[in-house]
C-alpha cells in the first residue's frame, strides 16, 4: 500500500526546456491557463456575435465624400479578428504539447528520421495539418458570421417587417453555434497535442514486456 503512495512537498522535474528545469507544477499551471484562454476566445466570439444584434449597427455612422460609413462593424465578420483568433488557439495548443511532451518530444511529431521516409511523410502531413487550422478555424467563422450579416441585410431590405425577426433568432443560434464550435475544436487539437508521438505506445510497450 504504501508503495503506490506518492506525497512530495516540492514539485518535481519533469525535463528541460532550451536548459530550464520544467515541473509538474509548471505543466500543470500552463494547462490551466490553457483552459482559461479557450473559456475567453469562447467568451469573447459568443459575445462578439451577440453584439452584432444591437441596432447601433448600421445605424450609426459618419459621412466620408457623401458616402455613410457604420461607426461599428461586427467583430468576427473581419477576418483579420477570426484570424487572429485562430493565431491564438494555434499558439495554446502548439504550447500545451511542447510543456506537456517536452519540446524534443513533441516536435519528433513533425521530424522523425527514425522512421524512414514514411516517418518523415507523417512528420509533413502533421506540419501542414496544423497550419491549416489557422485557415479551417478564421475562415469557418468568419464565413459564417458574414454570410449571416448579408443575408439579414439583404432580406431586411426587400421584407423588412416580419421575415429578418427568424431570420435574426437563427442567426444567433449560429452564432452561439460558431462560439462553441472554435473552443471545442481548440480543446480537441490540444487533446491531440498533449498525446504521445505516433509509434511510442508500442516501444514503452515493448520495454515494460522486457523488463516484465
Amino acid at each position: 500500500m504504501e508503495d503506490k503512495l506518492h506525497i512530495t512537498l516540492a514539485a518535481e522535474k519533469i525535463g528541460n526546456i532550451f536548459g530550464l528545469p520544467v515541473t509538474n507544477t509548471l505543466i500543470t499551471t500552463w494547462l490551466v491557463i490553457g483552459l482559461l484562454i479557450i473559456l475567453t476566445i469562447f467568451i469573447f466570439i459568443l459575445a462578439g456575435n451577440l453584439f452584432d444584434f444591437l441596432p447601433l449597427f448600421g445605424t450609426i455612422g459618419i459621412y466620408h465624400n457623401e458616402e455613410f460609413i457604420p461607426l461599428l462593424h461586427p467583430v468576427n465578420a473581419d477576418l483579420n479578428s477570426t484570424l487572429a483568433l485562430a493565431i491564438i488557439s494555434f499558439f495554446v495548443i502548439e504550447l500545451s504539447g511542447i510543456f506537456t511532451l517536452g519540446f524534443l518530444k513533441y516536435g519528433s511529431k513533425f521530424v522523425n528520421f527514425k522512421g524512414g521516409a514514411m516517418g518523415f511523410m507523417i512528420g509533413l502531413i502533421e506540419i501542414i495539418g496544423n497550419l491549416a487550422r489557422l485557415i479551417s478555424l478564421s475562415f469557418r467563422l468568419f464565413g459564417a458570421i458574414f454570410a449571416g450579416e448579408v443575408l439579414l441585410l439583404v432580406i431586411g431590405a426587400f421584407v423588412p417587417l416580419f421575415l429578418p425577426v427568424p431570420l435574426m433568432a437563427f442567426e444567433i443560434f449560429i452564432g452561439i453555434l460558431q462560439a462553441g464550435i472554435f473552443a471545442v475544436l481548440t480543446l480537441a487539437f490540444i487533446k491531440l497535442a498533449i498525446a504521445e508521438p505516433h509509434g511510442s505506445e508500442t516501444v514503452h510497450g515493448e520495454k515494460k514486456m522486457a523488463h516484465g
